[in-house]
């Protein structure tokens, strides 16, 4: 997955075996790196294992810095904030951090993953925009999902009502493949079986999940 907040983190807390996140910004992917080295330190586990509630907690506000002012010197003060600077590394055993861009391909084998979840990528400010692209990328998704595995991609829709905390120059729908499209792209002898819409994750974005079959009985 790309980095979005603290969602890989809450992955590993729910009991997920091994997560890896992706992202082509190297200041996303050391700051991911410096949490997943210290995430097992106590003051900053209690931070990232964190749900999302009525007040957001300051891990929110280090994403601030990082993605809207990409203000490195605010990183690293909320870090020392809350690891000692002669601390000892207790890294997260189970996440790895890797620098890469979905448009150049996955450098992953096939079937290499149970599920993948995509969040703020297509047709999202920084992400990748163009059906041709999306599709593309959709693709390589498939063929990293093992059978049976699942792919989540959000947003994908949205209700120009209810959407008042974004716009669209963050999610335009017209520069991604809307879920139908999305369910007919295949790879090799792997197709999407079945998809439906979602809204756990944030009750203002939709998203889509589809799951991965034999090309024989996808349908």
């Amino acid at each position: 997955m790309p980095s979005t907040g603290h969602l890989p983190f809450l992955f590993v807390k729910e009991g997920a075996r091994s997560v890896t996140v992706a992202d082509s910004d190297p200041v996303t992917v050391a700051w991911l790196k410096a949490m997943v080295l210290f995430g097992n330190n106590p003051e900053l586990k209690e931070l990232l294992f964190k749900y999302y509630g009525p007040n957001r907690s300051l891990v929110d506000a280090a994403n601030i810095s990082l993605f809207i002012k990409r203000d490195e010197k605010a990183i690293i003060a909320f870090l020392q904030k809350y690891i000692r600077e002669d601390a000892e590394p207790r890294p997260i055993e189970n996440m790895a951090v890797r620098l890469m861009d979905a448009k150049s391909g996955f450098p992953f084998r096939n079937n290499s993953f149970d599920a993948a979840v995509i969040p703020w990528l297509f047709g999202s400010l920084n992400g990748i925009s163009g059906k041709e692209k999306v599709e593309r990328v959709f693709d390589e998704l498939i063929r990293v999902t093992r059978l049976s595995g699942r792919i989540m991609v959000y947003p994908t829709y949205y209700d120009d009502g209810k959407f008042g905390r974004f716009t669209r120059t963050d999610f335009n729908p017209d520069q991604t493949s809307a879920p139908e499209e999305l369910a007919v792209v295949s790879h090799g002898r792997k197709k999407i079986k079945s998809h439906w819409n979602v809204n756990d994750i944030d009750p203002d974005i939709g998203g889509t999940v589809f799951e991965v079959a034999p090309l024989s009985v996808a349908s």
